[in-house]
């Protein structure tokens, strides 16, 4: 009977308790350079050199997935043709969930073996309004996994900690945000 008891209560308590951490993972089709911008609750692409994200001989056909939701960034067209460069995504991604606190806080970037170039090039900070940028560095090699031509699938998993609800006045509410 104890053992019941006791077995219904830590099925309840981990009902209730959160994890340490919250993550977003990002999966991605590239050649080229490009840095992912994350603020709140919004994901834009800024794309350095060669062919944008999406992209395979010149069409946006394939998604950003973040946290399993595709999205298909929008590009400014290149008047000759040529790869992009320097040049945001004209659209964001508006649903992260989680979102990123705004907070000081450290981040970690978990890489799988479908990708071996990417870094945190800013971490959330004060002064720069709470945006965590990962740079994306195609470098090919042999743990990436080609799809077609030069561009290959990269995926990483962002991690930072869970910032605890606030109680306030005897009921749960979420962090400012």
């Amino acid at each position: 009977m104890i053992a019941l008891i006791m077995g219904v209560l830590l099925t309840q308590m981990s009902t209730y308790a959160s994890p340490a951490t919250e993550s977003i993972w990002i999966k991605t089709l590239l050649r080229g350079r490009s840095r992912l911008i994350l603020w709140r609750h919004t994901v834009q692409w800024y794309h350095l050199d060669d062919l944008p994200p999406g992209r395979e001989g010149g069409e946006a056909v394939f998604p950003t997935y973040i946290n399993g939701i595709p999205w298909f960034p929008e590009w400014p067209d290149a008047d000759d043709g040529s790869p992009l460069q320097d040049c945001f995504s004209k659209d964001r991604f508006v649903c992260m969930d989680p979102p990123l606190p705004p907070r000081d806080m450290p981040v970690t970037l978990g890489k799988n073996g479908f990708s071996c170039c990417a870094e945190i090039c800013q971490y959330p900070a004060k002064d720069n309004n709470y945006t965590l940028i990962i740079e994306f560095n195609h470098c090919g090699g042999a743990r990436n996994i080609c799809y077609s031509g030069n561009a290959f699938w990269h995926e990483i998993e962002i991690e930072y900690p869970r910032i605890p609800p606030v109680i306030d006045g005897g009921t749960r509410t979420p962090s400012p945000q």
